[in-house]
């Protein structure tokens, strides 16, 4: 959804918190509530122009921190200077 341009309505598990930031590219909501969900839609529905605001944060926040290849050029950079930093040992 975020990458879409869609903020996200998520709960707060695993590693999704590091993900969707609560009321800026998502709603973030305790497991197994629904009252919570039912809040956290009608909110959005309620507000379409903070939901767009919204899903501009979410997809700005994924192409900045999840985008596949600016990562991989990290992992790679990230190996080429461990081995670097491992040949005058």
């Amino acid at each position: 959804a975020m990458a879409a341009g869609l903020p996200a309505i998520t709960t707060r598990v695993g590693g999704i918190p590091d993900i969707v930031e609560d009321g800026v590219s998502g709603y973030l909501i305790p497991p197994n509530d629904p009252a919570a969900l039912s809040r956290a839609i009608s909110s959005a529905i309620a507000d379409p122009a903070r939901l767009r605001a919204m899903g501009r944060a979410a997809r700005t926040r994924i192409e900045r921190h999840f985008d596949a290849r600016t990562n991989a050029r990290r992992v790679v950079d990230a190996i080429l200077e461990e081995i670097g930093g491992t040949n005058g040992r």
